[in-house]
């Protein structure tokens, strides 16, 4: 079974502050789709990670505490390094912030099932079974 090298593995970046959704998240990017994975509790973190990383891939809470999910994605759109960054929103409900509806955001409503987040997060990161295994 061939595994992506750490180079070659797609980055992402968590932002939840459920610890046991983030933890689940993590152990399947990691696990399943084989990416390198880092978390943020909040938009705070997830900034100060963003100056260390260069995410393939945000998992965004909507709903998370300080600074919530529409403005954070609004900062993301501002800055020319995440301008263009895939991001998939996920919501306890309906999404009533100014998300743009484009290639590069998608969306998951809470609950969801594991297949739904495997194929939205596949799509935007363009990754094939033949590429990553644990997707078939």
């Amino acid at each position: 079974m061939h595994t992506p090298s750490d180079t070659t593995k797609k980055q992402i970046l968590i932002v939840e502050e459920d610890p046991g959704l983030a933890g689940f998240y993590e152990t399947f990017f990691s696990t399943e789709l084989g990416c390198r994975v880092a978390v943020a509790r909040d938009a705070r973190q997830a900034l100060g990670l963003l100056r260390l990383i260069i995410p393939d891939l945000i998992l965004l809470d909507a709903t998370m505490p300080g600074q919530d999910g529409d403005t954070f994605y609004r900062t993301l759109r501002e800055c020319e390094h995440t301008r263009d960054t895939h991001v998939l929103i996920t919501s306890d409900g309906s999404l009533d912030g100014n998300y743009e509806h484009s290639n590069t955001t998608r969306y998951l409503v809470k609950p969801f099932g594991i297949d739904d987040l495997q194929n939205r997060a596949s799509a935007l990161l363009n990754v094939t079974d033949n590429q990553y295994p644990g997707l078939s």
